[in-house]
């Protein structure tokens, strides 16, 4: 109730080979990985946050099946990056078995399964 969008996406920007993740770049070498709080939450093993954004998603407040992408300078995927997960998806990823089994009782889908959205490559966005 306080105003936040469980659904919103965020892009971390990194550079391969570095270890580096935080900043912005349009080298070759450039990415960016997009994540919802769920995704977020599934990635560092949150069961809790995770059950609570299910929760909201039964409600009406959160949605489950947000595709994300890896980007890169020219556009999705590429060598090294995922093209198009969901949080269910990252589950599997990680070996989150049981987030994936909470998700998957929850509705929860794999990106081929959802339509692509539409959204502009954040390396654009940044210019």
């Amino acid at each position: 109730d306080g105003g936040c969008d469980c659904d919103s996406v965020i892009s971390e920007f990194g550079i391969f080979g570095t270890g580096r993740s935080g900043c912005f770049t349009r080298s070759e070498l450039g990415f960016a990985e997009e994540r919802t709080a769920l995704i977020g939450a599934v990635e560092a093993g949150w069961l809790s946050v995770v059950e609570l954004i299910v929760g909201f998603a039964t409600e009406g407040r959160a949605n489950l099946n947000v595709v994300c992408h890896e980007w890169n300078p020219r556009g999705v995927g590429g060598a090294g990056l995922r093209g198009s997960y969901t949080a269910l998806d990252t589950a599997r990823i990680y070996h989150r078995e049981e987030i994936r089994q909470v998700l998957l009782r929850a509705g929860a889908v794999s990106a081929e399964c959802c339509s692509r959205p539409r959204r502009e490559n954040p390396f654009f966005i940044r210019a």
